[in-house]
């Protein structure tokens, strides 16, 4: 009697704690879009319409803080002056602001190798 019914509760608990795993997971997911969408929208108002400002969310965890990163093309920094404002208003508590721009994610070496190696 007591292995039927350790074997039913390991089965179930095979089947449920993926389902239960997955739910957080889509929880987490869904907050981060509506999160995602009202600093898009607040972006797209400060600026009057859409841009090159792309945003993303990541959920924060027992861990760290969750991120909203705001990030522009090169030399379109001046977006971001107008736009970052309004956002901080809107981050939610727990969360932090990271303003980035892809002029400063490039290795600066990368272009003089290049051309030091067609010099050569």
């Amino acid at each position: 009697m007591i292995e039927l019914f350790v074997a039913t509760l390991l089965i179930g608990s095979l089947i449920v704690a993926p389902l239960g795993w997955q739910a957080w997971k889509d929880g987490r997911h869904a907050r981060e879009l509506t999160i995602r969408a009202d600093i898009q929208s607040t972006v797209d108002r400060a600026l009057g319409g859409e841009s090159f400002v792309t945003v993303q969310v990541e959920s924060k965890s027992l861990r760290r803080r969750g991120r909203v990163v705001l990030s522009v093309p090169a030399f379109y920094e001046w977006l971001l002056d107008r736009a970052w404002r309004p956002v901080i208003e809107r981050v939610p508590p727990g969360y932090e602001l990271v303003v980035r721009s892809s002029r400063f994610d490039q290795p600066r070496t990368a272009p003089r190798r290049a051309a030091l190696k067609s010099a050569a």
